[in-house]
């Protein structure tokens, strides 16, 4: 009976050694959580900083000038590139009334490439001496 009484303490009650393991083995696993999420913290950083918008290439253009193309985007270079909504992009271009469509298309590292449809304008016409240019679906180019 004496012998089971021995044991229970003996398991109850961990000695000083043992708790100062357990001690040093949390304290370890803590500190390597916290070196690995500032590590993967900063490897997104710099993977960030590698993926910033460096080249606009442009194609489909021949009545718009780059620059114009370039203003309505608002988009400028170094701006993060997995970042860029295409909807809200497209939406800008689409105010400009000479861009019938535009496909957009992210090329990694660091372009974006814009692929414009120009509005064809089909009619001349004249309204109280002022004359409209209107492409085929009646939309007012100029």
């Amino acid at each position: 009976m004496q012998s089971k009484k021995k044991n229970k303490r003996q398991q109850a009650a961990p000695s000083r050694g043992e708790k100062a393991a357990l001690f040093f083995k949390r304290g370890a696993m803590l500190l390597l959580i916290v070196v690995l999420a500032a590590a993967v913290m900063l490897g997104l950083k710099m993977f960030e900083q590698q993926l910033r918008v460096k080249k606009i290439m442009i194609s489909g253009n021949n009545r718009l000038d780059r620059e114009d193309i370039l203003d309505a985007l608002k988009v400028k270079k170094g701006e993060a590139l997995f970042k860029l909504d295409f909807a809200d992009v497209k939406a800008r271009l689409k105010l400009n009334p000479w861009i019938k469509s535009a496909a957009l298309r992210k090329q990694y590292p660091d372009t974006l490439e814009i692929k414009i449809e120009e509005a064809e304008p089909k009619a001349l016409l004249s309204i109280k001496e002022q004359l409209y240019l209107i492409d085929g679906d009646g939309s007012v180019l100029e």
